[in-house]
């Protein structure tokens, strides 16, 4: 089978998967008739930070009630927040660590070795309304798609960055979430029962022209960390050593483990201690933090340039990872690129003409 026909027919079968088959809770327990994990548009930051991980989900509608807005607009759901009491409201929009983080980053002060000053701003911040941070970092845009429709359909918006969509039935009531991570973990599935080229593909020339991987160092801080993350419009950067070598990578999902006190050590601790405790955690080394809190970042996961389709979704799959580090060379392992899940649905849409061939950043 050539190429061509292999790319026509995983876009054929792309095409006769319902989104809805898809619909997942927290990537781990069939989502179909559960309740949608939703926030207050009026719920504190902190709070939202503690749902992103006791979920440990990736992003989170907000919304608000219907009788507080001035109309219904286009995107109106049946929610509950509780199963008591059925209470219809507006899907304002998806919050995540990298809407927190680059809110917060945007009102502290730049000076984060005065220690009060940072702590105090902090404190007030995290109890400000999550309704603030609503796509703060501009890169979360609202999709909302018919669960009926395909995959196919909803392909063309993953390979253009956007990372999760809204599914909603045939009542106009919000049914669940369809991730990038949900069509990676499809292509795996596929891959694995072999038949199809397309797993065989590359991805052509996206590390011809060595773009510098953006970095940061073991001994930068996590406030340091969090600032170049925000200000990038990154949810991932490589720590390397002084030699450039990979040692570890630092998402935004490693961020939300310094806010997790009360959760983390599963007792209830007073808010004061409970800030005092985050803010500390801010001026902790990369290499620290993570040895305490994400030990999983420091062996990340990595590839050659020659790496195919089939082999991205393996390791992205197998390690629940979001992104591979790119090399020449595995014994120096100095990173020239990465592979996220934008570029995995890029080049998939690329291959199916679902989109035309252009770069994105995942």
């Amino acid at each position: 089978m050539s190429v061509k026909d292999s790319s026509n027919e995983l876009g054929k079968l792309l095409k006769q998967v319902p989104l809805k088959s898809l619909i997942r809770h927290d990537g781990k327990r069939d989502f179909m008739g559960a309740e949608v994990v939703t926030v207050s548009s009026t719920d504190d930051l902190l709070h939202v930070i503690r749902v992103l991980f006791k979920f440990d989900i990736a992003s989170v509608p907000v919304v608000t009630a219907t009788e507080q807005t001035e109309e219904r607009k286009d995107m109106v759901f049946d929610f509950w927040q509780d199963q008591a009491q059925k209470k219809p409201g507006v899907v304002m929009g998806f919050v995540d660590m990298l809407d927190i983080l680059a809110y917060i980053v945007s009102a502290l002060p730049a000076d984060e070795t005065k220690k009060e000053v940072l702590e105090e701003a902090g404190r007030n911040l995290l109890l400000k309304p999550i309704s603030n941070a609503i796509n703060f970092s501009k890169r979360d845009k609202i999709v909302p798609v018919s669960q009926d429709h395909s995959v196919f359909d909803a392909l063309q918006y993953f390979a253009q960055g956007t990372h999760r969509v809204l599914l909603f039935d045939d009542t106009k009531a919000l049914s669940g979430l369809c991730s990038q991570s949900d069509f990676v973990r499809l292509l795996h599935t596929h891959f694995a029962k072999g038949g199809l080229q397309t797993a065989d593909i590359d991805f052509q020339q996206k590390f011809q022209h060595h773009i510098p991987v953006e970095s940061i160092r073991p001994t930068d801080t996590l406030f340091q960390a969090i600032a170049k993350l925000s200000h990038g419009g990154l949810r991932t950067m490589a720590v390397v050593d002084s030699h450039g070598s990979l040692i570890g990578d630092f998402t935004t999902a490693a961020v939300g483990h310094a806010f997790a006190v009360d959760n983390r050590e599963g007792q209830k601790v007073d808010k004061e201690d409970m800030l005092r405790t985050i803010f500390g955690n801010f001026y902790l080394s990369i290499q620290d933090y993570l040895s305490k809190f994400y030990p999983k970042s420091l062996k990340p996961q990595v590839g050659l340039v020659n790496i195919t389709l089939g082999q991205a979704c393996k390791v992205m799959v197998e390690s629940n990872s979001k992104q591979i580090w790119i090399m020449n060379d595995a014994h120096t392992k100095v990173p020239i690129g990465v592979i996220t899940q934008t570029d995995i649905c890029r080049r998939v849409a690329e291959l199916c003409q679902a989109i035309p061939p252009t770069s994105a950043r995942g």
